[in-house]
């Protein structure tokens, strides 16, 4: 968590925010050689739970897929200039497939596995973009400067389980309650919702996901599994 490969991860994020654009690669390139690839991409997915940890939800259902959706459409648009529609529609679903793995940390799925399969340069490549774009997702909802979220953020903290009930809905591409269920097409898969008891993150509510899966008294164990669909 902390170290040389959070701080420079963390001084990277200052830097694009300062428009110091050559000197974040470069703080990032000399990280990588110093403490290997594998302990950036470590340090720049803290990066992302702790900035998760800041995008908060209120009481009441959460409609899980969509929340996830959302968020890695807005961090193409801030990260990704130019590029074809189809382009922009892959990295989309690779920045899907990071918050699941981030939020999900302990909880088999397959967003980990997806990402676990990615080389690791694309992996890097993929969490700068990550952490970028949920700083300006951050700072919209803060209302505050992105240079301050830069400049303010530490290590995630603990996560701990939100309370609440899981269930399953029926929405089409636009969101709306779908009548039919059963053999759709893709954007008209159930969804997880969530109607939580108070205030809560992304993040909590994997966590919540992820003490489901524990095994109970004169129980088989389980196995939890998220599917993006």
């Amino acid at each position: 968590m902390d170290g040389p490969a959070f701080d420079a991860a963390r001084e990277y994020l200052r830097s694009v925010f300062a428009a110091q654009y050559a000197g974040a690669r470069a703080c990032l390139d000399q990280a990588v050689a110093s403490e290997g690839l594998g302990a950036v991409n470590g340090a720049l997915g803290d990066l992302g739970r702790s900035l998760l940890d800041r995008i908060r939800y209120p009481a009441g259902t959460i409609d899980v897929l969509a929340e996830v959706d959302d968020l890695a459409r807005r961090i193409v648009d801030v990260t990704v200039v130019g590029g074809d529609e189809a382009e922009r529609e892959a990295e989309v679903e690779r920045q899907r497939a990071i918050i699941v793995f981030l939020g999900s940390e302990g909880l088999p799925c397959s967003a980990r596995a997806t990402v676990a399969s990615w080389a690791p340069v694309d992996r890097f490549n993929s969490l700068a973009r990550t952490v970028v774009g949920l700083v300006a997702v951050v700072a919209e909802r803060e209302d505050s400067a992105v240079t301050d979220i830069a400049a303010s953020i530490g290590p995630p903290g603990e996560v701990l389980p939100s309370l609440g009930t899981f269930s399953l809905a029926w929405r089409d591409d636009n969101g709306r309650p779908s009548a039919l269920a059963g053999a759709l097409p893709r954007g008209q898969t159930a969804h997880i919702t969530f109607l939580g008891t108070g205030t809560t993150s992304l993040r909590s509510v994997f966590a919540r996901v992820a003490t489901l899966a524990l095994p109970t008294a004169n129980t088989p164990t389980p196995s939890a599994s998220m599917t993006i669909e």
